[in-house]
Parts: C-alpha cells; structure tokens; sequence
C-alpha cells in the first residue's frame, strides 16, 4: 500500500508525499518493479525493455543504444529475443529490471520481487541488484520480509509495524550491506553460496530457461494426420456406398456417391461456383459487419460498467430470439436482396464478438494495467500495446465460430427469400425431389465453411507469428 501511495496509484487519506520538496515532479521520476513480473508475454526480452521509451517517442537510434546499455549492464545478452514464457523467475526479473533502467527513474520501487524465487536464485538476484544499484546509483526502496536480505542490500531498513503501519524503528546498515551473504544467516547452505557466482552471473546462464519445444519433435505426428484425413473420406465413401446397396434405397431418399458426383458434373462448376459465390459474399460482409459492430460496441462495455448494465440485457433479450422467426420480417425492411441476408448474418456473428471482447478485456490482469500507468501511457498507447494484443487469442479464437456462423447466417436468410445462394439451391432441390443436387449444394456448404474456417486460422498464423512481437499466451 505504501508503495502504491508513492507511486500515486492510491490516493493518501492524510499526510503528505515529498520528493526533493516538489512531489508533482518526483512522481515522474519514479518506477515500480511489481512482485508479479509485469513483462508483456507478446513481446520479447528486447521489445519489453523498448516499451518506456517508445512510448515518450524516443528516436529509434537512441532507443537501440540505450538497450544494449541496458543490456550489457543486466547481463541479459543472448536472451534479447526470448519471451517471458522462455525465461526462468531469475530472468524475468533481471529484465523488469533493465525495462525500469531505461527510464533513468531516480526512484525505484520494488514490491518483493524475489518473493517467487527459490532460495538459491534469490540469493544470487539480491547480489546482481546490488552490484547494479553501485553501478547505476539510483536510490531502491525494497519491501521484503527478509531481515538478512534487507541488511545486507541496504544503507538503511525502516520496520513497520503491524495493521495501522507505523514505523517503528530504523537502522543504519550502510557500513555492513554488501558483505559476505552467508553471515547474515541467509538460509542457504554454504556449499551452494561457495559455488554461486559473486557477482550473480549464473541468472543469465544458458540452461537457466525453459526448453523453446518439446524434446520429441511432432513433424512424424503431423505427417501421419495428413495421411488418415483422406483415409477417413475413403472409408465414409465406403460406408455410404455399402448403405445404398444393402438396402436398396431410392435415388430421392439416399443417391449413392457415384449418382451424387454426377448430378454435380451435369450443373456444371459454373453454375455452382455462381451460387457459392453469392452466399460466400454475404457470409463475409455479415461476419464483418457483426464483428466491427460486436468489437466497438464490446470495448465501450467493458470500459463503461454503467453502460453495460444499461444496454446488456437489451442485447441479451434479443439473443433468445431464433433468427428464423426474425429473418422474414429482416427481408420485409431490407428487402429481398443481399442485404438482407448480409444484417441476418450479422446479427448472428454480434452477439459471440460482443460477450468475448468484454470478457477478453477485463482478463487483462491488473499487474499489467498498472505497468502501463507507471509508464504514463496515454489511453491511446494503452489500447494499442496493452488492450488489443493482449485481447487478440481470445478474439481470434471466437472469430472462427463467427465466421462459420455468419455462413449460416447467410443460408438462413436465403432460405426466407432469394433466386440465388446455396440457400437457395438447397429450397429448390428439395422442391423437387432433386437429392443428388441437394448433396451437391451441401457439400458445396461444407467446403465454403472449412474454407473461410482457414483463412481466419491462417490470418491468426501471420498475426501470432509475424514481426511484430505476437505471440499466443504460453506457446
């Protein structure tokens, strides 16, 4: 709570805060390393160290130097492009460390930050900070309930009391921190304390992170699941062909495979090209036009509590409504046109992006909300580096439900009024007793469905995968 009054996360009751007689300048000048790493997980070693300065805008060249200052200085080297998943806890918090460097704060809080590490670890991180705190000498406040720890990294240890914290003593250590370790009774053995590195150093050691894959490589894996999907279209092919023999059904109750494939070459690709076009299109403009109005309307929810229970069961109620019992009286206001069938789609697709951006949102953990507010990121900054990766695997994850539902959406809408669509071909084969087209037009479905299904999972491949520092959560 002290520390959160310091920074000015929390408002004080009574007193006052001075930072060299002028507290509205100190506040500036002051970083906190949170006893939760607070590292974007999307973002390498490097990126996260970035982050203060390219939101002051710095000029890159700088930037790129002082990094590698930074860098050299936290003895971080040959772990720039890893992210935080890769790291060890000893690690995390050497690069929390340099990501507070990099903004020459005068004032460094730190709230436990070893408090996770094992006993070995934490000894060798409070040698590394010490030696960077002579290095760089920027005043550390540090919370711990450590009395060796506290003794042997300070000049001075301020105990507080139990709830009401008061302060009830202070002790000068300045003549005594930074000796031998073991002598402050630290719980360790002093065989492990004889072949630690002084300085620190094995924190940033090769075999001190995470394997990046899994020992057994899963190509072989893979390979023999691309071999079994065709196997298993044989096989069903197999099983329809054997049901039409065995029991001898008519031609407009089961058409056998061949009878199916035929009836598809006398419409012609064309033809049928033509009509999956049409309800292609209008999947598409449903799905983004319910998932542009899903996403805006989503993230003022989430932002505006107030709002949300004004508006959210409004949204709720017109969800139990079955779009079927809707669609007609849609084709009545829009017409009989596309865009009726565009608004059916879309009002299928909204309500999923709706509930999974206000869920998305307010998953982003607090920690990280309160690392952008100690870098006094703007709003603007905040939405782009913090709200919309972090947001971005739960949304793609609810965009490949949506794209298959606006597809059904589409066909629902062709269904109640329409001279074109596979909606369409599905009414009029069954008009008629044609089967075998009515197996076309749904086989024609499934493709167009596994298709657009594709193109979001290889859209969310590049998004993950690309330059610019995404990556899923733990993978």
């Amino acid at each position: 709570t002290l520390l959160r009054i310091i920074r000015g996360f929390i408002k004080p009751d009574d007193g006052a805060l001075l930072f060299n007689d002028d507290w509205s300048q100190g506040q500036n000048e002051i970083g906190v390393i949170f006893q939760h790493i607070n590292l974007l997980p999307w973002r390498t070693v490097t990126d996260n160290i970035r982050l203060p300065l390219e939101l002051k805008n710095v000029p890159v060249a700088e930037i790129e130097a002082r990094v590698a200052n930074v860098l050299e200085i936290t003895g971080l080297q040959g772990a720039e492009s890893r992210y935080p998943y890769q790291l060890s806890g000893g690690m995390k918090q050497l690069a929390a460390l340099a990501k507070a460097l990099m903004n020459d704060d005068k004032l460094i809080l730190m709230d436990e930050p070893f408090a996770s590490l094992d006993p070995a670890t934490r000894e060798a991180m409070a040698k590394k900070l010490h030696r960077l705190w002579k290095e760089t000498n920027t005043t550390i406040l540090f919370v711990t309930h450590f009395i060796d720890e506290a003794v042997f990294m300070s000049d001075r240890v301020v105990l507080l009391s139990s709830r009401p914290a008061t302060v009830k003593y202070i002790a000068d250590t300045s003549s005594c921190n930074g000796g031998d370790y073991t002598s402050f009774r630290y719980p360790v053995s002093v065989a492990i304390s004889q072949a630690m590195d002084t300085n620190g150093d094995l924190l940033v050691h090769d075999n001190d992170t995470l394997p990046v894959h899994n020992e057994k490589h899963p190509g072989a894996s893979i390979k023999w699941a691309y071999a079994l999907s065709p196997l298993i279209a044989v096989l069903l092919l197999l099983v329809w062909e054997g049901l039409v023999r065995a029991n001898a059904y008519p031609e407009f109750i089961l058409p056998s495979p061949a009878v199916v494939w035929q009836r598809f070459l006398d419409a012609g690709f064309s033809y049928l090209m033509y009509h999956l076009s049409v309800t292609a299109i209008e999947a598409i403009c449903g799905f983004g036009l319910g998932a542009g109005i899903g996403l805006l309307l989503g993230y003022m929810l989430a932002k505006f509590p107030f709002l949300e229970k004004v508006v959210y069961p409004y949204i709720t109620a017109s969800q139990t409504t079955p779009i079927i019992a809707i669609a007609p009286l849609l084709a009545l206001w829009f017409g009989f046109g596309m865009l009726s069938k565009v608004v059916v789609a879309a009002l299928i697709v909204f309500f999923p992006v709706l509930v999974t951006t206000i869920t998305s949102l307010r998953e982003i953990s607090s920690e990280l909300s309160d690392l952008m507010r100690d870098l006094n990121a703007s709003k603007w900054q905040t939405f782009l580096r913090l709200e919309i990766p972090g947001a971005l695997p739960y949304l793609f994850a609810t965009m490949k439900v949506a794209i298959t539902l606006s597809l059904i959406g589409a066909v629902v809408g062709e269904f109640v009024s329409s001279n074109r669509g596979l909606g369409y071909l599905v009414i009029a084969s069954k008009g008629v007793l044609d089967t075998p087209l009515l197996f076309v037009t749904i086989a024609a479905l499934a493709v167009t469905g596994v298709s657009l299904y594709s193109f979001i999972m290889l859209l969310e491949k590049l998004v993950f995968r690309s330059k610019s520092g995404y990556v899923p959560y733990g993978n």
